[in-house]
C-alpha cells in the first residue's frame, strides 16, 4: 500500500534518520511515529501531494514492525492529513 499525504514529501522522510523511538515511554512507539510525522505536516516540512514509500520499505527505515508503523498511518488518514491508494507505484 502507497500513502499519499495531504501534506508530505518523501524527501523530507530524511527527518526519520536516526529518529530514536523510546519503547519504555509513556506514549506507545505508534504514538511517537504519528507525532513525528504530524510535526513534520503542521511545521510544513512536507509539502502537499507526494507519497511515501511502501508500507515494508517505511517500516524497515523507520526500525519498526509494519503493524506498529500501520497503526500511526491508519490513524493520521483518520484525521484527514493522509489518504491510501492500493496498488500504486511509489
Amino acid at each position: 500500500m502507497i500513502w499519499n499525504l495531504v501534506s508530505a514529501s518523501v524527501n523530507r522522510l530524511l527527518a526519520f534518520d536516526g529518529l530514536v523511538f523510546r519503547p519504555r515511554s509513556d506514549s506507545p512507539i505508534w504514538q511517537q511515529i504519528y507525532d513525528h510525522i504530524l510535526d513534520l505536516i503542521e511545521s510544513g516540512c512536507l509539502p502537499p501531494g507526494s507519497q511515501l514509500p511502501g508500507e515494508t520499505h517505511l517500516a524497515e527505515k523507520l526500525a519498526v514492525t509494519r503493524i506498529t508503523l500501520r497503526r500511526a498511518l491508519q490513524q493520521l488518514q483518520h484525521e484527514g492529513h493522509l489518504t491510501a491508494r492500493k496498488g500504486v507505484g511509489i
